[in-house]
């Protein structure tokens, strides 16, 4: 997420945590907008959930307008 940051990308990030339930932040010009997970966590407790994850698959597809904003 800090390298998104850093270069201001927009885009959805899929998470899938080698443990634990997959998600996705939504990113727009670097800053994180949107999370949720599919347990049901949407917002910050989303995205503070994933943004926990060390391992995993991590997959940046750029363009993605937020669908919504919870954070």
């Amino acid at each position: 997420a800090e390298l998104l940051e850093w270069k201001k990308q927009t885009g959805l990030l899929t998470i899938k945590p080698a443990n634990g339930a997959e998600g996705r932040l939504t990113i727009v010009k670097g800053q994180i907008v949107h999370g949720e997970t599919k347990r049901g966590q949407k917002g910050l407790e989303a995205a503070l959930g994933l943004l926990r994850v060390t391992a995993g698959r991590f997959v940046f597809e750029p363009g993605h307008a937020p669908p919504t904003r919870s954070i």
